[in-house]
């Protein structure tokens, strides 16, 4: 069964993209070096395929910072780190030219915005756990914060591109400014190795102002860098809502239903700081799987936005794949948060229910017969690892057959292919 229907099929093809780029760094910087990029590339390469290239560049720097830290815990070699600002910097540029490759080879479409977001939208949380390595933060709640910051930022410009039909992008943005700012620091790490982050500020400044409060006095070069993340944020949910609100005059809709629109979202961050704040062992040694979790469920959220967008489809409200794992991962903290605090066979009651102790020793050993034998771990914390990848296996799968559906019902209905440029067929010739 098609994933779109006639009427999503009929509006997809009067879609049309509108873009707004301010950036000057964009235009009289990086615009000659993506001009000539783009040429380096035959007119038979797909536009997905340069997309995708971008993307699976930071998958592997991903398994790269994987093999030499998987915990965050211990830094990467200090070449790794430049990997990670070459790595970085040409998913930028090759994100910047899918849509010059596509009007050059005469392929444009929606599917090339849905394609282009969606790996936006994975990339957001990738680059995140690459940004904490470089930043020294490991598994910590600077991790969490950075991390739903950006996820934020992306959140916002999908959601005022739904409402505005246009993607701005303003004099300072996450795409832009952002991403080389991020791939400086990469750089700086790979010199000096990420401890340099941990450096106070005052060693830098040594006369600081005194009237300036103690925690700017004591902060450290990292804390200031998160400070001017959060910074941006602020003015860009300024910048966001305000373009929403001057669309919703113009086009006379009403700018409190566009509002309801974020609810998705905060109900979603406070899900995710919900489940860490119930279950601490996470946050402190399975946070890179949940973080990958939460990137999934993202992707998931917001691909149905930008769907809904090219299809002019109600704005999705309910996004049901991260409502039920974040839902089963709060009330599985909710169990395992007890047997953390009591050693007795059977823990207090959480919700009017009690939980013996028993049903997280015949859970560890099955899963030990499933993954090997653990020694030394608290039979909670394993466990709750064990639920944290097997809801991580259960959001790559939606994700997946979400993407995949929606890629096949757009390729069915256009005769086209994503990942290669299909030839165009010659009346003359008979079979």
């Amino acid at each position: 069964m098609s994933y779109f229907t006639t009427q999503d099929i009929a509006n997809l093809k009067k879609y049309k993209y509108s873009g707004v780029d301010k950036s000057v760094l964009s235009r009289f910087v990086l615009a000659p070096w993506w001009n000539n990029l783009v040429k380096i590339f035959p007119l038979w390469f797909a536009p997905n395929l340069i997309t995708l290239s971008g993307l699976a560049l930071i998958g592997i720097n991903i398994m790269t910072l994987l093999y030499y830290s998987p915990d965050l815990k211990e830094p990467c070699p200090n070449w790794v780190y430049i990997s990670f600002s070459i790595g970085l910097f040409m998913y930028q540029s090759l994100d910047a030219i899918d849509g010059k490759q596509a009007r050059r080879t005469g392929t444009s479409g929606p599917l090339g915005e849905l394609f282009d977001h969606g790996c936006d939208a994975l990339n957001t949380t990738l680059a995140g756990l690459l940004t904490a390595s470089a930043l020294n933060l490991h598994q910590s709640w600077w991790l969490v914060i950075s991390i739903l910051s950006a996820l934020t930022n992306f959140y916002l410009s999908t959601w005022e591109e739904y409402h505005t039909g246009t993607l701005y992008l303003g004099y300072c943005s996450g795409p832009v400014e952002g991403i080389i700012l991020v791939v400086i620091i990469f750089a700086v790490t790979g010199v000096y190795g990420p401890p340099l982050w941990d450096t106070p500020v005052t060693k830098i400044v040594p006369h600081m102002p005194s009237f300036l409060p103690a925690v700017v006095q004591n902060a450290k070069l990292n804390e200031v860098f998160l400070a001017m993340g959060a910074g941006i944020l602020i003015f860009n949910i300024v910048g966001s809502v305000g373009n929403v609100h001057a669309a919703c005059i113009k086009n006379k809709k009403s700018y409190a239903s566009a509002l309801v629109g974020l609810l998705p979202f905060i109900g979603f961050g406070s899900a995710v700081v919900g489940w860490l704040t119930l279950s601490p062992s996470i946050l402190t040694t399975h946070l890179v799987p949940f973080a990958l979790l939460v990137g999934c469920l993202f992707g998931h959220q917001v691909g149905q936005m930008i769907v809904a967008h090219v299809t002019h489809r109600p704005f999705p409200l309910f996004d049901v794949p991260s409502i039920v794992v974040l839902t089963l991962g709060s009330l599985s903290a909710l169990v395992f948060r007890n047997w953390h605090e009591t050693d007795g066979e059977k823990s207090g009651p959480v919700l009017g229910l009690t939980f013996p102790r028993s049903v997280a020793k015949s859970a560890q050993a099955l899963l030990q017969q499933a993954f090997g034998h653990v020694e030394h771990v608290d039979d909670a914390t394993f466990v709750e690892g064990a639920v944290v990848h097997l809801l991580l296996a259960a959001a790559v799968f939606m994700y997946l057959r979400f993407a995949l559906a929606v890629i096949n019902s757009y390729c069915e209905a256009f005769d086209c292919y994503c990942l290669r440029i299909k030839k165009k067929s010659d009346p003359k010739k008979r079979s």
